[in-house]
């Protein structure tokens, strides 16, 4: 197997993988932006309102049906932090086409469905419907306030917040509730355009197509304009004073105890595969 790697446009970037190991095709295609509070809970809200419905399919039942003709596809849309760097996902999952009946080609099939979701989304007076974005709010709304139920998750959030306060890592990629509630259509909508034009994108291909194909699908399917091919950073702080010790009381079976240590150790350096065989041997923890 041999990784390929090409330029669609300026900052748009494809990286694929041709393999004969898997049934399916997945393509990940993700938009980064700087990690901020102000915004973090704007994203992705955003995600929730995009892969509900788009113009072309307007409702949930719609596109459902959509994504079960093309062989029960996948289609989904999220937010996850890397470092100080929030990133837009959309995952595509799809049956290779050997493997249908009647020879459809589901991968085009499903990458136009793909384009749909990011690029025609469903609108009511140019912004996002009313609807949509008050049921996605509620939605959004649930799942961060789930997140405390989740005691190790929420132990672990709260130690972040603590050792990283006043950085952008402390924000988290899900959003708070506080945010949530002042969130509009007219908003999002502003967020979402300045998304599309600004932000590089990052494609990622695994599945037995070869990258000429899958560069020629996208081309096709997935008309990112050329944009600034920024790369944001993480300001790598190694040291931060004085040790930290937040407790928390909670009505809970068990306590959970989390503890967080600063490493000037990157991806670009010699040991970080030490490191990580550390964390392993340590718990590997991670969140959002």
């Amino acid at each position: 197997m041999v990784i390929e790697n090409r330029s669609i446009c300026e900052g748009v970037s494809l990286t694929v993988l041709p393999t004969e190991r898997f049934k399916s095709n997945l393509m990940v295609v993700k938009l980064s932006v700087p990690l901020k509070a102000e915004t973090a809970t704007h994203y992705s809200l955003l995600t929730n309102v995009l892969s509900r419905c788009c113009e072309e399919f307007p409702t949930l039942k719609s596109f459902n049906i959509a994504l079960e003709e093309l062989y029960a596809a996948d289609l989904d849309a999220y937010v996850a932090k890397s470092g100080e760097v929030q990133n837009v996902c959309f995952k595509l999952s799809c049956i290779e086409n050997a493997y249908t009946y009647d020879g459809a080609d589901v991968l085009a099939g499903a990458m136009r469905l793909l384009g749909c979701m990011i690029f025609k989304p469903l609108l009511e007076d140019g912004v996002f419907p009313y609807y949509v974005v008050e049921t996605e709010k509620k939605n959004l709304r649930e799942e961060i306030e789930s997140l405390k139920e989740d005691k190790a998750r929420y132990a672990l959030n709260r130690c972040i917040r603590a050792m990283c306060a006043k950085e952008a890592y402390s924000v988290s990629a899900v959003g708070e509730t506080e945010v949530l509630e002042g969130i509009n259509g007219k908003a999002l909508k502003a967020l979402y355009d300045e998304l599309l034009k600004t932000a590089p994108v990052s494609i990622y291909f695994v599945g037995n197509t070869d990258a000429g194909t899958v560069a020629e699908y996208c081309k096709r399917y997935l008309p990112f304009a050329p944009r600034e091919n920024t790369l944001y950073k993480t300001e790598v702080k190694a040291a931060c004073g004085t040790v930290r010790r937040v407790t928390e009381q909670a009505s809970a079976v068990q306590s959970k105890l989390c503890m967080a240590f600063r490493t000037p150790v990157t991806i670009d350096a010699g040991n970080y595969a030490a490191m990580l065989m550390a964390c392993d041997i340590l718990g590997s923890p991670s969140g959002k």
